[in-house]
């Protein structure tokens, strides 16, 4: 019995994760842009003519809008099922990046330790992940679209490592053909790395000789189709137009600088990286590693950044991607790891501690905006019964923090992330939410 739980262990580990992130996604009420697009019921075909118009308008990010209008047009039965998808993308991203990482599925209790520290990693490390994971907009562009881009490199980074018969089943190509394509439609910055990335590996691999499979060539072609149909999106260059643009050398040295203060994960990778010199088999195979391929995905994920026309306003979610690229090239590190009882059990206990209290931190302010926003709601409803069309509504406060900055009432810290209305009716995240409800404007008491 007992040895049949440490082989689960990593499984049982992720699901404890799901259980975890799942009741934070179901205390997250909708933020922002979330409002904009409420609407009693919308079907496929309107998703998609909804999401067109927006293609030709606004932004490329056609599948992401698609999905948006979706489950935003059908609120709100279709949040329990949104809270668990993305949920799902959250426990695969955890999954993704170890098998990136390790060049095999986790098994055994061992694994399962270094499952944990790619949750706490992801979790603690990052800078945005209440913007990507459970800000619901936020994580269907951001979480959704890296998840699928890490998961089509599973079979090119086997391919590094000399393992050519990932997909031998047909209708499994098939599918990674799907996701080739709807991957390389989420993200122009981190779309136009991979495709790049994937194109260089074709190419290098065909001039050089070497044998790579024919699906690999098409889910490539697959994916550059798509990043072009991203980028070179109508929607995309109008915004552009509308949007002010810094100068290319303030973009590039903003964005060196932002990624710089990410020290977390700087001195952790430093540090896996002196363990990992004392493996010989590590050192051996440095020159091939697929380290130098991971720092150029995040170094061209940055580039690809500062020169795009569109998404001039940097912030936390938008450095998602570099982030969670450091934390696959920190856990290719940690691979190497010599097995030290000491050491890994130490290490269990300090991402354990650090997991509660971070973990209970986010419980009690998720459950303290989650229990307002439910009387905000009902205040709502009460007030539209009586005829009322002009609402003044109570502010969403924690009791730790202050204040928020911001013409409207904006708070980022890591994994608390709130985007709510402000005190000027014509703000346009109140505007949204007084057509979600059908009032004439809606605004903060003062």
């Amino acid at each position: 019995m007992i040895s049949k739980i440490l082989k689960w262990s990593p499984y049982i580990i992720l699901l404890a994760i799901f259980a975890y992130i799942w009741k934070i996604n179901q205390l997250t009420p909708l933020w922002a842009d979330d409002y904009c697009r409420i609407a009693d019921s919308v079907s496929f075909i309107e998703a998609v003519n909804k999401a067109l118009s927006r293609y030709f308008t606004w932004s490329g990010r056609f599948l992401v809008m698609v999905i948006n209008y979706l489950v935003f047009g059908n609120y709100p039965g279709s949040i329990g099922i949104f809270n668990v998808v993305n949920t799902a993308f959250f426990t695969l991203l955890i999954f993704v990046i170890f098998v990136l990482a390790f060049g095999r599925k986790p098994k055994g209790l061992r694994d399962g330790l270094y499952l944990f520290l790619i949750f706490n990693l992801v979790f603690i490390g990052t800078q945005g992940v209440g913007e990507v994971i459970f800000w619901k907009t936020g994580s269907i562009g951001y979480l959704w679209g890296i998840t699928l881009e890490l998961s089509i490199l599973i079979p090119f980074f086997m391919l590094i490592r000399n393992k050519t018969n990932l997909l031998a089943n047909k209708y499994l190509v098939y599918g990674f053909y799907a996701v080739s394509l709807a991957a390389s439609t989420f993200l122009e910055h981190l779309s136009l790395a991979i495709s790049a990335t994937l194109l260089y590996l074709c190419v290098e691999r065909t001039t050089s000789k070497n044998r790579i499979p024919n699906y690999l060539v098409v889910a490539t072609s697959l994916h550059l189709l798509g990043t072009i149909v991203l980028i070179g999106s109508k929607g995309n260059l109008a915004r552009a137009m509308l949007e002010h643009v810094q100068p290319l050398s303030q973009r590039i040295v903003e964005n060196v600088s932002l990624y710089y203060t990410q020290g977390t994960l700087g001195w952790i990778l430093i540090f896996f990286f002196l363990i990992a010199l004392t493996n010989k088999l590590f050192v051996k195979g440095f020159k091939k590693s697929i380290l130098w391929l991971i720092f150029a995905i995040a170094a061209l994920t940055m580039l690809a950044y500062s020169f795009s026309p569109t998404e001039q306003l940097f912030n936390f979610r938008r450095a998602f991607p570099f982030e969670i690229l450091l934390i696959l090239a920190i856990t290719h590190l940690a691979s190497f790891t010599p097995k030290v009882p000491l050491f890994e059990i130490s290490l269990f206990l300090s991402l354990f501690i650090l997991s509660l209290g971070h973990g209970s931190t986010l419980y009690r302010d998720s459950l303290e905006i989650h229990q307002q926003s439910l009387e905000r709601l009902e205040t709502v409803d009460s007030l539209i019964q009586k005829g009322q069309a002009s609402l003044k509504l109570p502010k969403i406060i924690l009791e730790r923090v202050e204040d928020y900055p911001g013409s409207g009432t904006e708070y980022i810290h890591k994994y608390t992330y709130l985007s709510d209305i402000g005190e000027d009716p014509k703000y346009w995240v109140n505007v949204c939410f007084a057509q979600a409800f059908d009032l004439r404007e809606v605004a903060l008491q003062p």
